[in-house]
């Protein structure tokens, strides 16, 4: 039960970002480093679950998650081509010097825009049989993927932190997205710890664990529930 609760609050989060972003025609307040993060952790939990052989419930999620943030780097890239044309547009009659300055910004996001678009690609490449390797091999392999999906999602949060400081500001920013992270977190790191029975299986789930559930786990000594409680207090500052 507990880890169809953790579906419905993981289904849900990322809407209130999306409705955002198309509200505000904006993609501004999001960190491209954060969206990364994001989209490399979750295809590398994606990985590591199959290859680990999670739950079929941790799967379809993983799964869910990849799709999500495929949404949300098409948006990303819309709307940031989209304010660059506008800002072309404004300053089609400005000087010399200011065009080759719009034209280093074209550059700039174009770049993040291909990183961003990419990511589906390796994902899919990463996920491809690996005829050569025995079944043990490919746990091993998938439990290390899934060490690197925790990292990943263990310092996603700082650069949005980052950037929301220098904006000093959070607008356009969902904090409804972090709020229905931290309940999906909660829930469904319970769920795995439920339906965990042997020392073999709870190894192989730890880096997933310790990873996008870490708010769990590390919710007495602090962690990285510091920087999701840091992104609510920027909310209330700014």
């Amino acid at each position: 039960l507990k880890g169809y609760i953790s579906i419905m609050f993981w289904f849900i989060a990322q809407f209130p970002q999306i409705i955002q972003n198309y509200r505000n025609q904006s993609v501004q307040s999001l960190s491209p480093v954060f969206l990364l993060n994001w989209i490399l952790g979750d295809s590398a939990n994606l990985i590591g679950s199959i290859l680990t052989k999670q739950l079929p419930t941790q799967i379809y999620l993983a799964t869910y998650f990849v799709i999500i943030d495929i949404a949300l780097s098409v948006q990303y890239i819309y709307y940031k081509r989209k304010a660059i044309h506008s800002r072309i547009t404004v300053s089609e009659n400005a000087s010399l010097l200011r065009y080759n300055s719009s034209s280093n910004s074209i550059k700039s996001s174009e770049s993040v825009s291909k990183i961003l678009a990419v990511i589906p690609f390796l994902t899919k490449a990463s996920a491809m049989p690996l005829n050569s390797q025995e079944p043990d091999s490919l746990v091993q392999l998938g439990v290390a993927i899934s060490w690197i999906c925790s990292v990943l999602y263990l310092s996603s949060r700082i650069p949005q932190i980052y950037r929301n400081w220098k904006r000093q500001s959070v607008q356009g920013l969902s904090i409804s997205m972090f709020i229905f992270a931290a309940l999906g977190n909660l829930t469904y790191t319970i769920s795995i710890l439920l339906k965990t029975k042997s020392t073999e299986a709870f190894y192989n789930s730890l880096p997933f664990l310790i990873g996008r559930y870490i708010n769990l786990i590390f919710m007495i000594s602090g962690g990285t529930l510091l920087f999701d409680f840091s992104i609510f207090m920027q909310s209330t500052f700014y």
